[in-house]
């Protein structure tokens, strides 16, 4: 300002910038986290895992959802938990199934500082494995930031489905599933024209099975199982897929379950539902769980309930011939 001729009574400044311990106190800020220039090298060299918290509307038995990241190529899994302690069974058993499936060794494992990643027993386990377990520092979310995006950007993508078709909160566990299955199907900016799918398995995926969520579909009812002069197939609405196989998985407002079955004829200008028939499916599905719009609140336990799955025609062959690790 003086040497702008911006004040009067100043002629010159003599000194230095010196610290300022009240400048500290009174103005600091989170500092920009750096961008690390460390690259894996080969799959499962390091992984990403986090807990998304509880959703709003409880249907079943599921509250949480684990997202895992593979940092080389960046394909995604999602595993549905009842409770956060449910956190270290489920990655268990992915772990094996990966192990199994790609002769693969992990070797690091990212998470934050959460309980449910931090147990005596998760340790041992990881160190009996030889696997490294870096964590993130408490409220610095940037250091796990892959797999924090990752649940922002699925999220994003569910509820965005869901919005788009007017269906219930109730169904978020299938649009998860339904949007894991198209982000690892979709370029991504961090893969050179590849897309984790084509990255982790080595094949191009096939995209000629692909339907819109929520768009309605009349399954094809077995003739051994409907009488003569009915209905030979039942309105339903689509919700996701089946892993390694052309099945497809449907919500039967009807019946109050969800159908099973490759064999459907979908209505491609369905998509636009109108609201009344929301509504009446959105009644459908409370009823059927008997779970109705309650938040969640810490210490409340909610009565278990199972989702009721059918499944009609199960001669089912594959739409892909490359094998998905799931």
């Amino acid at each position: 300002m003086v040497n702008h001729w911006l004040v009067d009574g100043v002629d010159t400044i003599v000194g230095k910038e010196e610290f300022c311990e009240g400048c500290v106190y009174g103005r600091s800020k989170h500092k920009h986290h750096p961008i690390t220039s460390t690259k894996t090298r080969w799959r499962l060299e390091r992984i990403h895992i986090d807990l998304c918290r509880p959703l709003p509307n409880l249907i079943g038995r599921n509250c949480y959802f684990l997202l895992i990241v593979d940092e080389h190529t960046h394909y995604q899994w999602v595993k549905f938990l009842p409770k956060k302690s449910d956190a270290f069974i489920c990655l268990q058993r992915w772990k094996l199934q990966v192990k199994w499936g790609t002769d693969l060794k992990l070797q690091y494992l990212k998470s934050d500082r959460g309980k449910e990643f931090g147990s005596k027993v998760f340790e041992e386990w990881l160190t009996s494995d030889g696997v490294i377990h870096e964590k993130s520092m408490l409220y610095e979310h940037e250091q796990n930031g892959l797999a924090e995006r990752g649940i922002q950007n699925v999220s994003q993508w569910a509820m965005c489905q869901l919005f788009s078709v007017n269906m219930s909160e109730g169904f978020w566990p299938y649009a998860v599933e339904t949007a894991i299955y198209l982000i690892n199907r979709s370029l991504t900016t961090t893969l050179d024209n590849k897309t984790p799918f084509k990255a982790w398995t080595g094949k191009c995926p096939s995209v000629r099975h692909l339907h819109t969520f929520g768009e309605t579909g009349y399954v094809h009812i077995p003739p051994e199982t409907h009488k003569k002069w009915t209905k030979k197939s039942c309105l339903c609405r689509f919700l996701g897929y089946m892993p390694r196989s052309r099945n497809y998985k449907l919500w039967d407002p009807n019946q109050h379950m969800v159908v099973v079955s490759p064999n459907i004829n979908f209505d491609k200008s369905s998509t636009a539902c109108s609201t009344a028939d929301t509504d009446h499916g959105l009644d459908g599905l409370q009823d059927a769980f008997r779970v109705w719009d309650t938040p969640l609140v810490e210490g409340t336990t909610y009565t278990e309930t199972k989702t009721r799955i059918k499944t009609m025609d199960n001669n089912a062959s594959e739409w892909e011939l490359d094998t998905e690790i799931l």
